[in-house]
C-alpha cells in the first residue's frame, strides 16, 4: 500500500508515522523542511534500523552530498527535478527488496 504523508514538524512528524505504521520506505528531501541528514539518523535509531530505508531527495549531487547522504544512513540518492515514474520505480524496488541483516 502506498501512502502519502506530508508533515512540517519533521522529526515529531516522522515519529508519529513510525508509531502508527511501520512503513517499508521514507523518502525525505534532505533539505527542506527542516534537515534530513538529522531525521534519517533519528528515524533510524528509533526504529530497527534493518527495518526500514531512506532514499534522499536532493537538488544537487556532488561528491561531498553523497558522502554525507550515505554516512547518515540514506539508503539511495535521487537528484532533482524528480522523474515521478523513477521515482515510483526506486520506491517499488526499495520495498520489495529483502530487509538487510544488522
Amino acid at each position: 500500500m502506498w501512502r502519502l504523508r506530508d508533515d512540517r514538524d519533521v522529526r515529531q512528524g516522522g515519529r508519529a508515522i513510525l508509531r502508527e505504521v511501520r512503513p517499508r520506505v521514507i523518502v525525505s528531501d534532505i533539505s527542506m523542511p527542516g534537515n534530513g541528514f538529522a531525521l534519517v539518523r533519528d528515524l533510524l535509531a528509533f526504529v530497527a534500523a534493518s527495518s526500514l530505508v531512506i532514499p534522499a531527495v536532493a537538488i544537487t549531487g556532488l561528491h561531498d552530498t553523497l558522502d554525507h547522504a550515505r554516512q547518515a544512513g540514506f539508503a539511495a540518492f535521487i537528484t532533482k527535478p524528480l522523474d515521478p515514474f523513477m521515482l515510483a520505480v526506486v520506491v517499488a524496488r526499495m520495498a520489495a527488496a529483502p530487509s538487510p541483516v544488522a
